[in-house]
């Protein structure tokens, strides 16, 4: 989509708007437009800046935009201006022209409802859609349960040329004599109705499989097919099931800048209607003007003709070479084994049968990145996009970002597992410092000594102490194969399932962690098995299909859980792993205290295993808010002395302290003392 158009083509009169868009749909401009169809989803993407979106449409001369109507239509908007978003003006007047006979009214779109709003809509995916043979069984799809699989929305959606060409003829058949009746709600543009998005989805069917037969054997098209426009099938899908609210238009006719850009408009593209009486002079008037034009610009072209030949020639060149290497410099797949690469098509898979045509976007943008710092900063902002706040260590991104997604040995997990990345805990700013390090590292010379190095690229293993910590890891172990192999993949969607079961039989796990300690960490160590098991075939595999279902089938875990019957099977270094991080009575080196018969011990750190999460330290808070002086008033615990903040908040204490009367777990703190403590802890966190 360009501003520019040709003086030829600003010269044109229409008979009315719809001739003069579909005029342009016909350009050589549209037709760079049908051949890179994304350009135009990601113009409304609302994960695009608001201001970077207003100014896609309004430098577009002939953005042509489907906005959400009343009672869940569909309304045309075209000739899109700003009027402000200066320095001296900054806020956005987003303006356009509403209508597409010979008379289009101005409005102002409101930036809110336009641009603003971010709806997660739950229209059935675009595999589901395609698969059905007709609008009617589109209708009976049945929406998504969950945000899984959501479509990002906004107010506003571009149709690629081709399909902007067939809406405007049939809105226009709908909708013709229906502009011209006065309406009778106050505000609203005259006598407009809006067109049910329904029978729009139905021509777009049509003509995106019409369309994909007439030019797939041409290979300078982007991408073809339903997947070429799927963020506006699923937003006619949307409107039509009522997941979009309605973008707010608004006409003003008191509104001066909004009457002048209308006038404007209609002045310089639509020609006047036959009775009017200025209709000769505007006639005549520009015709003269387009003759004196074409007299000077003849004259001119007649002499550099040759020059601008050459020169063009020269310039096509160099844009082709320029093209071709940034390219090259921005795919950097080609330096990774084909084993990767295939490994990462088979993970991309959405029905587990067959392998996608490429590797997920999200894990490209990472194994794109020019460094190993720049890779684990877009690893954290994907976590991030997902609502997940992570922590890893530098060895566990080095090997994402080298590609290398299984496990070392079967004995320890590493790369992509249950244990490798794990929730961030409030206030942990490690990931941060660590990148500035190592960001530091690769832009001043690589300081570290080998042994620092090596130290450095080991990867730390987050083992569960808890139930809620085996849910968590399991959602983080979720969304590290949604990055791998993208949001609906078939491998991450299983490992949602299996967690999904966990969480529906919370007593049950909760019960076979109370009687062996390993169950959380056997259940995870399981899942992170089979799951290498699988990613290490899909290295070799043709496609999915071609790796053994038995794989990531978890039915014996299931079965296991539902009958209480897990006996926890981890090797011998792991074992010794759990020991070390979730023993009670573990010990903290340094202080020692006197113990019977004069011996000296040394001080236990003990830790509760079951917290009350409301409780437990929020991200923003800080622990001074609790200790010192502002703990004093504490509430106190049956025996009277003051209740341990450190064991209830921190979720950590020593086995020495003085108030350890009051370690316990959450099922054993009596409902006065939750009332009580809670209550202060809310006056010290400054919410009461």
């Amino acid at each position: 989509m360009s501003s520019t158009t040709s003086t030829a083509e600003e010269s044109t009169q229409f008979d009315n708007w719809k001739s003069k868009l579909v005029h342009w749909t016909e350009s050589t401009e549209a037709d760079y437009g049908n051949k890179h169809p994304f350009i135009f989803a990601k113009a409304t993407d609302p994960s695009n800046p608001i201001d970077v979106r207003i100014a896609t449409l309004t430098r577009s001369a002939n953005a042509f935009a489907l906005a959400v109507g009343k009672d869940n239509t569909i309304v045309p908007l075209h000739s899109f201006t700003n009027v402000g978003g200066t320095l001296t003006n900054p806020t956005n007047k987003v303006i356009a022209l509403l209508g597409l006979s010979k008379k289009a009214v101005a409005v102002n779109v409101d930036e809110t409802s336009a641009f603003g709003t971010h709806v997660k809509s739950r229209a059935p995916l675009l595999r589901d859609i395609e698969a059905c043979e007709n609008i009617e069984a589109i209708s009976n799809l049945a929406d998504l349960s969950s945000d899984r699989g959501c479509a990002n929305l906004s107010g506003l959606c571009l149709p690629p040329p081709y399909l902007a060409k067939e809406f405007l003829n049939l809105m226009y058949d709908l909708m013709v004599g229906v502009e011209e009746v006065d309406s009778e709600e106050e505000g609203e543009p005259s006598g407009f109705k809006g067109v049910d998005p329904v029978k729009l989805l139905e021509v777009a069917l049509v003509k995106v499989k019409e369309f994909q037969a007439a030019n797939e054997t041409d290979v300078s098209y982007q991408a073809l097919g339903l997947d070429s426009v799927g963020n506006l099938i699923r937003f006619l899908v949307s409107v039509s099931r009522g997941f979009l609210g309605e973008t707010v238009l608004e006409v003003d006719e008191n509104d001066e800048v909004l009457q002048t850009y209308e006038v404007s408009q209609h002045e310089s593209s639509i020609l006047p209607p036959l009775d009017d009486p200025n209709r000769l002079s505007r006639l005549e008037s520009r015709f003269d003007t387009f003759q004196s034009q074409s007299i000077q610009l003849n004259h001119t072209l007649g002499k550099i003709g040759d020059v601008l030949q050459t020169s063009n020639e020269l310039t096509s060149k160099r844009i082709e070479i320029s093209e071709s290497k940034m390219e090259k410099e921005k795919d950097r797949t080609h330096k990774y084994h084909p084993s990767v690469i295939n490994c990462l098509q088979n993970l991309a898979s959405l029905d587990g049968i067959e392998q996608a045509d490429s590797p997920a976007d999200a894990i490209l943008r990472v194994l794109n990145c020019e460094s190993h710092s720049k890779a684990e900063l877009e690893l954290l902002s994907q976590y991030n996009d997902k609502k997940i706040s992570v922590t890893f260590s530098i060895g566990t991104s080095k090997a994402i970002y080298d590609g290398k997604f299984t496990w070392n040995s079967h004995e320890i997990p590493s790369c992509v597992s249950p244990f490798s990345i794990s929730y961030a805990r409030p206030n942990d700013t490690s990931m941060v410092d660590r990148h500035l390090m190592l960001s530091t590292l690769e832009t001043h010379g690589k300081s570290m000594t080998p042994e620092e190095v090596k130290k450095s690229l080991k990867q730390a293993l987050t083992i569960p102490e808890s139930y809620h910590e085996v849910i968590d890891q399991g959602k983080v172990f979720q969304a590290t194969l949604e990055i791998l192999g993208g949001d609906d993949c078939s491998v991450a969607y299983t490992i949602k399932e299996l967690f999904d079961f966990l969480g529906e039989r919370r007593g049950k796990v909760e019960s076979l962690m109370a009687k062996n300690k390993e169950v959380g960490a056997h259940i995870l160590y399981h899942v992170g098995l089979k799951v290498n098991n699988y990613i290490d075939m899909a290295h070799r595999a043709n496609s999915p299909e071609d790796i053994p279902k038995s794989t990531l089938d978890f039915s014996n875990l299931k079965e296991a859980v539902d009958s209480f019957n897990i006996i926890p099977n981890l090797p011998t270094t792991f074992k010794h792993t759990v020991s070390d991080a979730t023993d009670d009575t573990s010990t903290k080196p340094g202080k020692k205290r006197g113990g019977k018969d004069g011996k000296e011990e040394r001080r236990k750190l003990v830790r509760n295993s079951d917290p009350i999460d409301e409780w437990k330290l929020k991200e923003g808070e800080k622990w001074e808010m609790f200790s010192g002086e502002n703990c004093k008033d504490r509430p106190t615990w049956l025996d009277g002395k003051r209740m341990c903040h450190k064991w209830h908040i921190k979720g950590v204490c020593f086995s020495d302290c003085p108030y350890a009367a009051s370690h316990v777990p959450k099922p054993q703190v009596p409902t006065e003392k939750k009332r009580e403590f809670g209550d202060w802890r809310k006056k010290r966190a400054g919410r009461e």
